[in-house]
C-alpha cells in the first residue's frame, strides 16, 4: 500500500499543479 501511495503521490501532485495553473488563467483574463 505505501508503494502504491509513494508511486501515485508524484502523479496527484502533477495534477494538483496543472489544476491550479488553469484556474490561475482563467483568473487572470
Amino acid at each position: 500500500m505505501t508503494l502504491l501511495g509513494t508511486a501515485l503521490r508524484p502523479a496527484a501532485t502533477r495534477v494538483m499543479l496543472l489544476g491550479s495553473g488553469e484556474l490561475g488563467k482563467e483568473v487572470a483574463h
